[in-house]
């Protein structure tokens, strides 16, 4: 019997999605070759409102370098988390959310779009 979609529950600003992110895709591909629809489930990973302390950066980048050395994904560290950032992840997972309300098949390339923005180009 064949699944009639594959969810993928995540957040975009998350670092282990992120170096998943070829893994997914390459399930997609599969599923979508087998007439399977991929649907993404979003969450908020962190609702901050207050600029992240300087620890929490180093702790935060700390899991981003296992990560990469993990998965092999590409990292901006130097640009990363820069003073004064907030770590809120629910705009992020709106932009999905509504993008899926527009236009269905505009979701997964936005996806990428916001992950590589935010690891790979800081």
């Amino acid at each position: 019997m064949r699944p009639d979609r594959l969810l993928y529950v995540m957040d975009p600003m998350c670092s282990w999605c992120w170096g998943f992110a070829p893994v997914v895709q390459a399930l997609a591909e599969q599923a979508a070759a087998a007439g399977v629809p991929l649907q993404l489930v979003v969450g908020g990973l962190r609702r901050e409102r207050a600029a992240m302390e300087p620890s929490a950066r180093v702790r935060i980048l700390s899991h981003w370098q296992t990560v990469n050395a993990s998965t092999g994904q590409l990292f901006n560290f130097q640009d990363a988390l820069p003073e004064g950032f907030v770590y809120d992840t629910e705009p992020a997972c709106r932009a999905l959310v509504t993008a899926r309300q527009l236009d269905e098949q505009s979701v997964w390339p936005l996806l990428q779009l916001i992950q590589e923005a935010f690891y790979a180009e800081g």
